[in-house]
C-alpha cells in the first residue's frame, strides 16, 4: 500500500492506503519507530505490512509491534511538478508533519503547483441512522459556487493561486448500487446509501464503507479514479471532531455541516496538496494569516 500521514499537531497519524482506496491507521508500531527517520513520505512511499498484521473494520491496522517495510516511491501524476530549491534543510520552522516529509525526502519538495484542471467530488451519505445534512444542491453551491455562492472552494483557491489552481466538478457519471439502484454524479456531488453502517461505528468504518461503495457503484479500482479530490461528508455523530485529510492524497473527511465551511474546505484540500499546519511561536494553527491555521464554520 501507500504510506499516508494524517496531520495532527505534534502527533501526526501514520496510515496505509490499500490499492482499493481504503485507509487504515497503523497501530501497535515499535515504540521507537519514527517515520521521519525511515524514508517514509506521505503519498509517495510504497510500504508492505509485516506478516501477521491485522486489518480491522474500524479502519485500524495492528502492526504486531513491527515496522512497515519500504518498497519504493510512487510516481507523481502529470499535474504535479517539482519546485527547485526547497530541500530538507528548509524545515527549521515547519510543523512536524511538514518537516518530517521534507527530511525523509531526498529531492526537492513537491509543492502545490498544477497545470490543467483539477476535479472535485463531494460525497453525501445516507447511513442506517443518519444522513448528511446538506442536500446535493447546497453542497454543490458551497464548493463550486454555481452562480449562487460567491465565496466557495473554487473561487478562493483560484484567488489564492493567482488563477493557477482551477478546480472543476467531477465529470457527470452514472452507476448502479445494490442498495439504491441508479446513482449519478451530478454537479460534482453524489449520494451513497449505507444501510448496514451506523454512525456509532465511527469514521474509520464509515470512511472505508463509502470507499468500497463508490468502487462498486462506478466500477472503479479506487475513488481516486473519479476525481482528483474527493470529499466525504459524514452524517453528524460519526466523527467527534471537525475534519481531517491526508498529505499528498485525494481524500478529505468532514463532520457533516463542516463540509460547507469554505475555510475548512480549503484547509483540508491544502493538506491534500502537501501543506501542513501553520503555527506561531510553536502553537499549532495559531498563524491565521493563511488558510492552514484555524478554520471557521462560516459558509463564506
Amino acid at each position: 500500500g501507500t504510506f499516508l500521514i494524517m496531520p495532527r499537531p505534534y502527533d501526526p497519524v501514520m496510515n496505509v492506503e490499500l490499492p482499493d482506496g481504503t485507509i487504515f491507521e497503523l497501530s501497535n508500531l515499535p515504540p521507537d519507530f519514527e517515520y521521519t527517520s525511515s524514508a517514509l513520505v506521505s503519498g509517495i512511499t510504497s510500504i508492505a505490512l509485516p506478516t501477521g498484521a491485522e486489518l480491522f473494520s474500524n479502519g485500524t491496522a495492528d502492526m504486531k509491534g513491527e515496522a512497515p517495510r519500504v518498497f519504493g516511491r510512487l510516481l507523481l501524476d502529470d499535474h504535479h511538478k517539482d519546485i527547485e530549491g526547497e530541500t530538507s534543510s528548509s524545515t527549521t520552522k515547519r510543523m512536524q508533519e511538514q518537516g518530517g516529509n521534507l527530511r525523509a525526502s531526498s529531492w526537492p519538495r513537491q509543492l502545490a503547483i498544477f497545470d490543467g484542471d483539477q476535479t472535485v467530488l463531494a460525497v453525501r451519505v445516507i447511513a442506517a441512522d443518519g444522513t448528511t445534512t446538506a442536500d446535493e444542491t447546497f453542497l454543490s453551491n458551497s464548493i463550486f459556487g454555481n452562480g449562487v455562492d460567491p465565496a466557495n472552494l473554487v473561487s478562493q483557491f483560484k484567488a489564492c493561486s493567482y488563477g493557477i489552481m482551477n478546480l472543476i466538478k467531477a465529470p457527470t457519471t452514472s452507476g448502479r448500487s445494490k442498495n439504491s439502484g441508479d446513482v449519478d454524479i451530478s454537479n460534482g456531488v453524489v449520494t451513497v446509501r449505507l444501510p448496514s453502517i451506523s454512525t456509532i461505528q465511527g469514521d474509520g468504518t464509515m470512511r472505508n464503507a463509502i470507499t468500497k461503495e463508490l468502487n462498486e457503484i462506478f466500477g472503479v479500482a479506487s475513488p481516486s479514479q473519479l476525481a482528483d479530490y474527493v470529499i466525504y461528508c459524514l452524517p453528524g455523530g460519526t466523527y467527534s471532531k471537525i475534519a481531517y485529510a491526508y498529505i499528498n492524497n485525494w481524500l478529505s473527511v468532514f463532520n457533516d455541516d463542516w463540509c460547507t465551511s469554505v475555510s475548512l474546505q480549503m484547509h483540508e484540500i491544502g493538506h491534500n496538496i502537501n501543506f501542513g499546519h501553520s503555527n506561531e511561536e510553536g502553537s499549532a494553527y495559531e498563524d491565521e494569516t493563511g488558510i492552514m491555521g484555524y478554520s471557521y464554520p462560516n459558509k463564506d
